[in-house]
């Protein structure tokens, strides 16, 4: 039924966007696992930087050499003795798990990786949970079965099992608000200017680089008179075609996403290690800097005026005021 409603949700699915920087698959796979878990237990994943798969061999040879011959020289032990049957047990108690909980733990799994190949964490960082949030339920049920079901292992008494899990589960609530908190409530600086109220009755130009940003403008602009809208690739030409030039009777504001200016990227530090990004954005190359801007602002205009700042969906817009021509 969804792709009946939603149709695009296919080439969604199946069309990467190349132009979004990303982190390197390695890290965007460890940051969607931590989100999970920061989030819903508050703990993490350790972030170290990534291994060539030269190291992982070379390690894993060194281990070899070295277990081998204590496995051959105490073969004769309990434990070597009995490993083969441990590890028949363990089989059996995997596959008396409940299906359900199999069927949740592979769709999770299967949200988690489609994440990590489609969203750039680059750019939404801990935003990029929105895309995590279905499977939320289902990664509690399953991690709250797993504590009980090792619990029952240890102190083989069902109503004490309960009430240990049943701590921890309120140990894990209690440390996920203070590991997380919130990010869902933005906060704005004092000296921020309301856009709402500049542009009442007034025409204005927006620029933003995303035309689904649209939607975040669209209720703090119902009053105003009139709308140019324009996304900022190949900003210079659009901005010289706008047909309402200003007249010492009439006001135009700009609003500006400040998205809307090139910037560089590269990598970034997060957990004192270094992030390597893949996939820079090439459209980066067709947008101008602030700096570019303002220039083409003043050719066009004599009297220009900054007037502020507003935060749109946690995004900075700048505000200048256009007099005269």
């Amino acid at each position: 039924m969804s792709l009946v409603f939603f149709p695009a949700a296919i080439s969604h699915l199946f069309s990467e966007k190349l132009d979004e920087p990303k982190f390197t698959m390695s890290w965007q796979i460890v940051l969607t696992f931590n989100c999970i878990l920061r989030e819903l237990f508050g703990v993490e994943l350790p972030v170290v930087p990534p291994v060539s798969p030269m190291v992982v061999i070379i390690v894993t040879v060194c281990v070899l050499i070295i277990v081998s011959p204590l496995l051959y020289l105490f073969r004769a032990s309990r434990f070597i003795i009995m490993l083969p049957e441990l590890i028949r047990r363990f089989i059996s108690e995997v596959k008396g798990i409940n299906l359900m909980i199999w069927a949740m733990i592979m769709a999770s799994l299967g949200i988690c990786f489609l994440t990590s190949l489609t969203v750039s964490l680059f750019l939404m960082g801990d935003t990029a949970d929105r895309y995590l949030f279905l499977i939320y339920p289902s990664v509690c049920i399953t991690g709250v079965s797993f504590l009980k079901y090792i619990f029952i292992k240890i102190v083989k008494h069902k109503n004490t099992s309960n009430l240990l899990t049943a701590v921890l589960c309120v140990v894990l609530c209690v440390t996920s608000n203070f590991k997380y908190g919130c990010i869902y409530l933005f906060s704005k600086p004092d000296d921020v200017v309301s856009i709402k109220d500049i542009i009442t009755d007034e025409n204005c130009v927006y620029i933003t680089n995303t035309n689904w940003f649209l939607t975040c403008f669209a209720w703090v602009s119902t009053d105003a008179s009139l709308i140019y809208a324009m996304n900022c690739y190949d900003l210079e030409p659009k901005l010289r075609s706008i047909p309402d030039v200003p007249t010492s009777d009439n006001v135009i504001y700009y609003i500006v996403d400040t998205k809307s200016f090139k910037t560089e990227l590269s990598e970034e530090e997060v957990f004192n290690g270094e992030m390597p990004v893949r996939g820079i954005s090439s459209t980066n190359n067709y947008k101008i800097t602030e700096e570019q801007f303002m220039l083409v602002l003043n050719s066009m205009y004599s009297d220009i005026e900054y007037v502020g700042h507003d935060f749109l969906f946690d995004r900075e817009h700048l505000i200048y005021k256009i007099c005269n021509q």
